[in-house]
């Protein structure tokens, strides 16, 4: 993350709010550190509640 950051587009995808990736990564030193990057300048896509597995 540390060469890709503010030089081009990186894509996380994930089905959990990014409000809770603090907790699911453990909030430990290296996790704030990663997540300050990615969250910085995001564009969010909210796909809603739909399971798209299921249509």
């Amino acid at each position: 993350m540390e060469v890709r950051h503010d030089t081009c587009s990186t894509i996380f995808c994930s089905q959990y709010p990014t409000e809770d990736w603090y907790d699911k990564l453990h909030k430990s030193t290296l996790t704030e550190a990663l997540l300050d990057r990615i969250v910085h300048n995001r564009i969010d896509i909210d796909m809603g509640t739909d399971n798209f597995r299921i249509k």
